[in-house]
């Protein structure tokens, strides 16, 4: 069915039967699932695409063409693509490193819908990296993730209860929020609550 689409002109279907062969671990073949829904106007297929071709897998690897990827794919409101973009400005990979700038791409892929982006703008707010620290705007954000079911969100969120950062210290909430990320196999949930429980 998704061949069939893919063949027929939907773009969306040769992304979906990428993820399928990725998963697959056929990593040339959903390369060129993904340049193919890229090409045709979808920009999660850039994403992806910048995604294999970032880790070399499925094709040569190339930081400096996984960005013109994930910048057009942030460019046409693909919110995963201004997260990988993201990323890359916080760590300083292949782009001059810039808090600020990566503060504004996880600002748009979370107000895009993208829930991982939420969680690392989460992540910068409580540090105050790239403006000021806002800890309770932060635990704002893992609140709208975990409830949007991102792990992590749940995992983060937790340790903010822990921690006091932005909440009042809470650990039987802690603890329902890391047995909740945990269960869903998100591992910083899993190892959280085996130290609360030390």
């Amino acid at each position: 069915f998704l061949l069939r689409a893919c063949d027929g002109g939907r773009p969306a279907a040769c992304n979906d039967l990428g993820l399928v062969r990725e998963e697959a671990e056929d990593h040339r073949v959903a390369a060129q699932l993904f340049a193919r829904a890229c090409r045709a106007g979808e920009p999660i297929g850039c994403t992806n695409l910048g995604r294999l071709m970032e880790l070399g897998r499925g094709l040569e690897a190339s930081l400096e063409g996984a960005i013109r990827l994930y910048t057009q794919a942030c460019d046409e409101d693909e919110p995963g693509g201004c997260v990988a973009l993201g990323l890359l400005r916080e760590e300083g990979r292949g782009l001059p490193q810039d808090d600020a700038a990566a503060v504004r791409l996880y600002d748009v892929a979370c107000r895009g819908g993208d829930l991982m982006g939420c969680v690392h703008l989460g992540l910068m707010r409580q540090e105050g990296r790239g403006g000021a620290a806002d800890p309770a705007g932060a635990a704002r954000l893992f609140q709208r993730a975990c409830e949007g079911r991102e792990l992590w969100g749940c995992a983060v969120l937790g340790l903010a209860y822990e921690e006091g950062r932005g909440v009042t210290i809470d650990l039987s909430r802690a603890r329902q929020l890391y047995e909740q990320a945990c269960a869903g196999e998100e591992l910083l949930g899993c190892s959280s609550l085996g130290v609360l429980h030390e």
